[in-house]
């Protein structure tokens, strides 16, 4: 195959339990361009996008405070192996690294000088491992995919006010995302 670009909806399950307590499973959307090296290697590189408000007051049942809001831009840059010598048909193992922008509100932080929650926000690098089918449809202009991941990342957002308040947000996470790709 050739260049490819692909389109996907997917999903996030945070293994910090706190931050999974906090939003629950993160919807997620993205787009990737590839090329294939040879016949069964492919790298691409590609960006997704998350948000979701959640409530941080999840353990106090006596209390409704305001929402948190958590937005999260990863750009990636990948290689994936074709498992399969099979037409119309692959299996995907693969590895990943990405550039991961990182924002949250966090509400009651807000002092006399700023009355508004403030937002942190900051990069980090992050990694992930990668598998899954593929199957090709179309002619061979066409493929539906499914892919699952476990990836590792940490970012340390900052809020800069007198007090330079920092805090980590741990985005490691098993994902999953379905896909259709269109070859040209």
């Amino acid at each position: 195959m050739g260049p490819s670009i692909s389109l996907d909806l997917g999903i996030l399950a945070p293994s910090d339990s706190d931050l999974m307590d906090t939003y629950g499973i993160l919807p997620a959307v993205g787009a990737r361009a590839s090329l294939n090296l040879d016949k069964a290697l492919e790298f691409y590189i590609g960006a997704s996008y998350t948000r979701k408000s959640g409530d941080p007051y999840y353990d106090d049942g006596t209390f409704a405070g305001p929402k948190a809001r958590l937005t999260a831009v990863p750009i990636r840059f990948g290689l994936r192996h074709d498992l399969l010598d099979t037409p119309g048909r692959a299996l995907f193992i693969g590895t990943e690294i990405h550039y991961l922008w990182v924002k949250e509100r966090v509400p009651g932080t807000a002092s006399a000088d700023q009355p508004r929650s403030p937002e942190y926000d900051g990069w980090g690098w992050g990694w992930q491992i990668t598998a899954g089918p593929e199957w090709e449809a179309k002619a061979d202009r066409v493929a539906f995919g499914i892919e699952v991941a476990l990836g590792r990342n940490n970012v340390r957002v900052e809020h800069f006010d007198a007090f330079q308040r920092r805090r980590d947000v741990d985005l490691s996470a098993f994902s999953s995302r379905g896909y259709v790709t269109l070859f040209f």
